[in-house]
């Protein structure tokens, strides 16, 4: 089975990422990248989230995929999907306003909207009436 090294190293390869160019992004040296990519070491969690995000390559699949056991075992890994969790509630709680909002703004909107419609055609008949 592959590791998320292998993975990794296949990800970057096919985008034409050179190892240079990893160790800069993560600010270490070629070197040091390499030895991580090489041995297949255990990655923290953050330079993992750094690697995946400058591949763009979903990070929680890779885990699941070659890695499920790092999941109950990583306390940095627990934490971070504990803040990602709350970050969401944070943002839903926020689209659920912005979506009330709009709603509100839009139904105020289309009811000033017909008002003056109907006063316009209202002043409109009472003048074709009169002539």
């Amino acid at each position: 089975m592959k590791s998320i090294c292998d993975v990794i190293k296949e990800t970057r390869q096919k985008k034409g990422i050179t190892q240079k160019q990893m160790g800069e992004f993560l600010g270490i040296e070629q070197s040091g990248y390499a030895k991580m990519e090489m041995r297949g070491e255990y990655m923290p969690f953050r330079t993992l989230m750094k690697i995946c995000e400058y591949l763009d390559y979903d990070i929680i699949n890779l885990i699941i995929m070659y890695e499920p056991d790092r999941i109950k075992d990583d306390k940095e890994y627990n934490l971070m999907i504990g803040i990602i969790l709350e970050k969401f509630e944070e943002i839903s709680t926020l689209y659920g306003r912005i979506i009330n909002n709009t709603t509100k703004m839009w139904e105020s909107q289309r009811t000033i909207f017909l008002q003056e419609f109907f006063m316009r055609q209202s002043n409109s008949s009472h003048f074709t009436q009169n002539s």
